[in-house]
């Protein structure tokens, strides 16, 4: 302990005085005067700890029934070997007992701390919550768990900004991790349970570099507020083949842990054969909701890539010569430069070129989205796929693949998802009879015929809200705010179209003669249909909330629905962050330890929304125009 440590005021201060055993057998009196005669067998010993400041030492019986010193503390009653283990036994009570007993003046200068709100306080050294913001700061930035053993580290925070800081160990922070873990899992589970709306999950499985299978489930429901909130609820080690069986008993135990296996409306999977299978488990547990409508979704990105790779089959001999030829510009700066002074020499401006470059990159962005429904644009995607498709079939370098892409999309998208209809029914500018006119667009630039699945789908339609109005027929709420803005889709031009094609009414007179049931429902689908309302942006969540009050049932049915997200991007984002987390240098840490610092992480991230910015930058960066500026040879980034 510093010599000038705050316990020590003055009058206690006694650190210049010499301490000798060996008068204790002369006086009988320890340093202080007081004590009983020693014994002979007492060996002379000099005490210069900081320690003997708070005891004295004094001869005492032992529990052996010997005599012998003991160091007995001059604030309590209670005494200490003196004789073995050094003395750190008495700085540990020192420090408990001296606070209690001494009272500390405060010799420091008054530190103020500024609030966002302009108010000033004055500040205080809390090592406790010093601790927490360090765990939090490792989970959230993917430091290695004894960060803070860096001296360099140490030195700039003392130095710097907090000179009493207390370093902490290894198995400190590692506990404060756990505990922080547990806390924040106790309050997303409070959380949860009191929600009005259904939650729907996304899961995926990765192999770790440390030869280990994780199997993570992400959340996604609406909080209070009506925005949509993302959130892994496990990051679960899988130490068994992957079989619908397994996958089913580990997507249970993180409902279980969380108590909402009673709340799930829908689990948005890849194209895995055990995933489809492990659907029927569920459906044996009574788990789905919503009569199961929505239950097993496919990730519409997977579907994506599998429409793009059997393309590229097509053309794979022309893709390798011309990967090739990049990649042997690139493996040297003499051939690069050569390549520029080409460019050059041609009027071009030189650039840097991938290897691998995405291909339909909006769709799978825009269907990729954490804070906005997904559901709502996946029939756009589609449809402007459909167009591009049509466009390309016809092109004598690409005729090819866009017949095998084509043949593709139309195994997983000739029958068009429920939930992706209902997306679009649900946006008060589209409704049903938009719906109708999108599916007949793609179906005439795909030869595909969605007469039936538009009956089908509005059947299904009511079937659903009569669902929902035996669960929420008797809520009423109050108007609210009125809605916010977001981006059109793209494909709006198309539904602009509609009005000199085909008229409304029919679409509308179709929709009575359907219904036997739900006026609610058919007040908000006879509700007259105007593209050009509120065309440059539109906020469907807000919407629903603002005119909650209008369709009380049917919002319901609208934010459930809103909240599926139609791709696993949400789950394969945290396989990006635990690549960081099991590293080649730190794949000794422990299953367990691997989903603290990953759900911490994404909590974190979630409390200040900031889980888009954790989409793979390369992903983005491989369609960035690299151009190479002249004459400096880096690169500039031009959007």
């Amino acid at each position: 302990m510093d010599p000038t440590h705050p316990y020590f005021p003055d009058g206690l201060n006694m650190l210049n005085d010499d301490f000798d055993l060996s008068g204790l057998a002369e006086t009988g009196a320890g340093p202080s005067g007081s004590g009983t005669t020693p014994t002979s067998r007492t060996k002379s010993k000099r005490l210069t700890s900081d320690v003997w400041q708070c005891f004295d030492v004094v001869e005492m019986t032992l529990p052996d029934g010997t005599v012998g010193p003991r160091a007995k503390c001059k604030f309590c009653p209670k005494n200490y070997t003196t004789t073995k283990g050094g003395t750190g036994h008495l700085r540990r009570h020192m420090l408990k007992c001296m606070p209690k007993h001494v009272h500390v003046p405060n010799t420091t200068q008054t530190q103020l701390q500024r609030h966002p709100d302009g108010s000033v306080t004055t500040w205080h050294y809390d090592a406790a919550h010093a601790r927490e913001c360090l765990a939090r700061y490792i989970a959230q930035t993917d430091q290695p768990i004894n960060f803070s053993d860096c001296v360099f580290f140490q030195e700039f925070i003392i130095s710097a900004f907090c000179p009493q800081m207390q370093i902490v160990s290894r198995t400190t922070t590692r506990n404060d991790l756990i505990k922080m873990f547990k806390t924040q899992r106790d309050d997303l589970t409070a959380e949860l349970q009191h929600l009005t709306v259904s939650i729907a999950l996304t899961s995926d499985i990765w192999n770790a570099c440390s030869k280990q299978d994780y199997l993570c489930v992400t959340g996604h429901y609406l909080d209070s507020e009506c925005r949509i909130q993302t959130k892994i609820l496990g990051f679960r080690p899988m130490d068994f083949a992957h079989t619908a069986d397994n996958i089913f008993a580990v997507i249970l135990s993180v409902l279980e842990t969380y108590d909402i296996t009673h709340r799930i409306l829908s689990i948005t999977l890849d194209n895995a054969s055990a995933n489809t299978k492990s659907i029927a488990l569920f459906t044996e547990r009574n788990i789905p909701q919503a009569g199961g409508y929505f239950f097993h979704q496919r990730c519409a990105c997977h579907i994506i890539n599998l429409v793009v790779q059997s393309g590229l089959k097509k053309v794979s001999n022309r893709i390798e010569r011309i990967r090739d030829a990049i990649s042997w510009i690139g493996s040297s700066n003499p051939r690069f430069q050569e390549f520029g002074r080409h460019c050059t020499l041609n009027g071009l401006r030189p650039r840097r070129f991938q290897t691998d470059m995405p291909v339909f990159y909006n769709a799978t962005v825009t269907l990729s989205g954490v804070y906005y429904p997904t559901s709502s644009q996946a029939i756009h995607q589609i449809v402007e796929m459909s167009d591009m498709l049509n466009t390309y079939r016809e092109d004598d370098l690409l005729g090819d693949a866009v017949v095998a892409m084509e043949t593709k999309f139309k195994k997983y998208w000739s029958e068009m998802p429920f939930l992706y209809a209902l997306g679009v029914i649900v946006d008060p500018r589209i409704k049903l009879a938009g719906l109708e006119y999108l599916l007949e667009f793609t179906g005439n630039k795909l030869s595909i015929d969605y007469s039936e699945q538009i009956t089908d789908i509005r059947n299904k339609l009511f079937e659903v809200f009569s669902i929902y109005e035996r669960r929420f027929g008797g809520i009423h709420t109050e108007p609210s705010l009125e809605p916010d803005t977001q981006p059109l889709p793209t494909s709006w031009s198309i539904l602009k179209r509609r009005k000199k094609d085909k008229s409304a009414s029919s679409s509308s007179s179709t929709t009575r003669s359907a219904a036997s049931s739900g006026a609610e429902l058919n007040r908000f689908l006879e509700a007259q249909f105007d593209a050009d309302e509120n065309t440059e942006n539109f906020d469907l969540l807000l919407w629903w909330k603002t005119y909650s009050y209008r369709y009380p049932v049917l919002s319901h049915l609208a934010r459930d629905i809103l909240v599926i997200p139609v791709s696993t991007v949400s789950s394969e984002q945290a396989f990006s962050t635990s690549g960081r987390i099991i590293e080649p240098r730190r794949n000794c840490l422990t299953p367990e330890m691997v989903e603290v610092l990953i759900c911490i992480r994404d909590w974190e991230h979630a409390r200040k929304r900031m889980q888009n910015e954790t989409v793979d930058e390369q992903f983005i960066q491989n369609f960035s125009n690299l151009y190479v500026d002249k004459g400096s040879g880096s690169n500039q980034v031009q959007n």
